[in-house]
């Protein structure tokens, strides 16, 4: 579907899902549909920090320009005078002004070189992201992991230049390149049921037939305030991003259309 009626009873489809490895009908016994905003779409990005005095090798806590968004367990890179780059693990709350790290720098790192976090730990609340600026407070933030796979979902608490301050911690360590959407309406995805004759050999299989496929109701109540207080709803002009999940053999396989709420 290209469109969703604002205000008005909807029917997400999900015509001909293909398995791009056999070329068969994907056939499912749970498809299930999350919305998403895609004007919020984003990706983490490397939290940079840079050293403030020259640091000698084996030294364990780094005097540093900022250490807002570093959290303990973070995973941290330092440029080194050498060339090199140490990889270690932040131990403990940094201060204002220091990161105390698991094991000392291999070699001396002078004031001015970078420190950064390539993978957030789960303790940490503040998200590093590519933009914020269509944020608000109140957004659902969705984070997945390349980790684990799994997703952290949490409620926007703070929209700042570089970061979304989350409610709760991560689920999972995410490094930099995940994806971070926010979610329209409720955390329960919309189930969606098979409709037509799902083809069962290559020859009969067309991606995107219409005659076939997963259809699922999106009610004419999910718009506008659908949660008092809340940004969640659906409304007028709001690109969105249709995400469908289907379990196939123990993976989960993803499809997603794009549409627009519109008048109708």
């Amino acid at each position: 579907m290209d469109s969703i009626d604002y205000r008005s009873d909807n029917v997400l489809e999900l015509r001909g899902p293909v398995d791009k490895t056999t070329g068969l009908a994907v056939s499912s016994a749970t498809v299930d549909a999350l919305l998403y905003d895609i004007s919020k779409d984003t990706f983490t990005v490397d939290l940079v920090s840079r050293i403030n005095v020259d640091e000698e090798a084996a030294q364990t806590v780094l005097s540093v320009g900022n250490t807002i968004g570093f959290t303990n367990a973070d995973l941290v890179e330092v440029d080194l005078d050498d060339g090199t780059v140490f990889r270690g693990v932040v131990s403990g709350t940094p201060t204002d002004t220091e990161i105390t790290l698991s094991a000392g720098i291999t070699s001396a790192a002078s004031k001015g070189k970078q420190i950064r976090r390539y993978s957030v730990s789960t303790n940490t609340t503040y998200i590093s992201v590519n933009d914020t600026s269509h944020w608000k407070i109140g957004d659902v933030c969705v984070i997945s992991s390349d980790v684990s796979g799994t997703y952290s979902t949490s409620t926007v608490s703070q929209v700042l230049d570089k970061f979304l301050v989350i409610d709760s911690s991560v689920d999972a360590q995410t490094k930099s390149g995940c994806q971070v959407s926010s979610r329209l309406l409720a955390a329960t995805p919309i189930s969606c049921a098979s409709y037509g004759v799902h083809p069962t050999t290559v020859a009969t299989t067309t991606e995107g037939d219409p005659a076939w496929g997963y259809r699922g109701d999106l009610p004419d109540d999910d718009f506008d305030g659908y949660t008092a207080g809340s940004n969640i709803g659906l409304r007028l002009g709001h690109r969105v991003r249709t995400e469908f999940k289907l379990v196939k053999g123990g993976d989960v396989l993803t499809r997603n259309n794009i549409a627009t709420v519109v008048n109708f």
